[in-house]
């Protein structure tokens, strides 16, 4: 996903939504809703990681497995979905956003509800800018591309975070 621009506000054709890499895509309806659906999915796989931590489930190989997860489901899905939409990294496939999320949140020594609301907005901030090499890496051909630009921008997030941890490690540290 490049970013929230372009062609997000308008409805998906009815053959894409045919497709079930394109459904996939959309994260079952999360990448059809209106105006930013990277930020809307980045949102969604937000509170899926609070759940984790409300449930005690939030830890290395849970997060990692999920960034894991939502990584090989993209690269499945993606040039299916570009198919089916018609264009190169369609905005209404969001996997690539979950895979993203998860990443930026993954291997901290610290899993709580602050990290991940930092993670979230990290994430969005370094997707949207895409520093190097994230924009290259947005071309790269079919679900390659679609996927490996929001994984360098996890990487910028996941790195802004463990910096945060080190700085203010106690805030992140009091589950309170």
């Amino acid at each position: 996903m490049t970013n929230d621009r372009a062609d997000s506000g308008v409805q998906a054709p009815r053959k894409a939504l045919a497709s079930p890499a394109a459904i996939v895509g959309c994260f079952f309806g999360v990448g059809m809703l209106p105006l930013f659906p990277g930020t809307w999915a980045s949102a969604a796989a937000g509170g899926m990681y609070a759940a984790m931590v409300a449930a005690g489930a939030a830890n290395h190989a849970s997060v990692a497995g999920l960034a894991l997860f939502f990584s090989a489901l993209a690269l499945i899905a993606g040039s299916g979905a570009e198919r089916a939409f018609g264009r190169k990294d369609p905005p209404r496939f969001v996997l690539d956003e979950f895979a993203g999320y998860f990443l930026t949140v993954s291997f901290l020594g610290s899993y709580t509800y602050l990290a991940g609301f930092i993670g979230f907005l990290a994430f969005r901030l370094f997707d949207i800018i895409k520093p190097f090499p994230a924009r290259r890496l947005e071309q790269l051909p079919r679900a390659w591309g679609i996927l490996l630009d929001d994984l360098a921008a996890a990487v910028y997030a996941n790195l802004t975070l463990r910096l945060a941890l080190l700085i203010f490690g106690w805030v992140f540290t009091n589950r309170g």
